[in-house]
C-alpha cells in the first residue's frame, strides 16, 4: 500500500449529482423480502399465520400513515422480490420494482424495516420510519432496533397503529430526527 485515501461511498456521489431531482410528494415503503433465502436459513419459513398477521398489520400501519400525512404511498420492492404476489398483497397503493432511488428522490418519507437502500434517504435528509415486526423474528428487528439507534430515527412496531394519531406531534419527532442525520452521514457515508 503506498497511500490511503478516504473516499465518499457511491450512494453519497449519486445522490449529490442527483439532489436537484429532489421533491416530497410521496412516502416511500421499501418492502422487505420476509422469506428470502438468508431469512428461511435462520428461522425457516415464516408460518402462514405469521405471514398473513404480518402484512394485515402492516397494511394498516401504512394506510393510516399515508392518512395522517396525506401523501400517496408507493411500495418499492426487493429486485428479487415476487411481482405478483406482492402486487395483491398491497392492492391498496402503488407497487414498483426497479425503481427505489427514484422514488426516494421524490419522498417526503421513507419507511423500511432493513434496507441498504435507507442510505439514500439519509444522505438526502429525507424523514425516516424504521418498522418493527413480532412476527418478523430478532434478525430482523436487531436491524430495526440498529438504524433506530445508529441513525436516531422514529421506530414504530406494525401492531402499534394507536400510536399515529397526531400529525403535529408526528412531524415533530420526524422533523426532530433529521438533526441526528449529520453524525452518521459524517461517519458511515461520507
Amino acid at each position: 500500500i503506498k497511500k490511503y485515501e478516504l473516499i465518499n461511498s457511491r450512494s453519497y456521489d449519486m445522490a449529490m449529482e442527483d439532489k436537484n431531482s429532489f421533491s416530497e410528494e410521496k412516502i416511500v415503503f421499501l418492502d422487505f423480502m420476509v422469506n428470502n433465502g438468508e431469512n428461511k436459513a435462520i428461522r425457516g419459513d415464516l408460518p402462514k399465520d405469521d405471514y398473513e398477521s404480518h402484512y394485515k398489520n402492516l397494511v394498516i400501519i401504512l394506510k393510516k400513515i399515508e392518512l395522517l400525512l396525506k401523501k400517496k404511498l408507493v411500495v418499492c420492492l426487493h429486485p428479487r422480490d415476487n411481482f405478483t404476489e406482492k402486487r395483491d398483497i398491497f392492492k391498496d397503493f402503488e407497487v414498483v420494482q426497479f425503481k427505489t432511488r427514484e422514488n426516494i428522490l421524490k419522498s417526503f418519507c421513507v419507511i423500511f424495516f432493513d434496507s441498504s437502500a435507507i442510505v439514500d434517504a439519509v444522505i438526502l435528509k429525507k424523514k425516516i420510519i424504521t418498522l418493527y415486526s413480532n412476527y418478523l423474528g430478532k434478525v430482523i428487528n436487531n436491524a430495526s432496533d440498529r438504524y433506530k439507534k445508529e441513525i436516531g430515527i422514529l421506530q414504530l412496531n406494525i401492531e402499534d397503529e394507536a400510536k399515529i394519531n397526531d400529525k403535529d406531534s408526528f412531524l415533530n419527532v420526524l422533523n426532530e430526527n433529521l438533526k441526528n442525520y449529520d453524525n452518521y452521514i459524517k461517519k458511515n457515508i461520507k
